[in-house]
């Protein structure tokens, strides 16, 4: 997140808001995990091909 983005979300959120928004690292890990369920789920479903 650059200066400015994080200069506007403290001046505009209301106090301990700014604290409830996921970071980019813990957005991005929770999209991989998501991915790698739903890969399992859909090699799951998928027998005898290879993945």
């Amino acid at each position: 997140m650059t200066r400015l983005q994080d200069f506007l979300l403290d001046e505009t959120l209301p106090r301990g808001l700014r604290e409830a928004i996921p970071s980019e690292a813990d957005l991005s890990s929770a999209a991989d995990a998501a991915y790698d369920d739903l890969r399992a789920a859909h090699d799951q479903d998928q027998p005898g091909r290879p993945g």
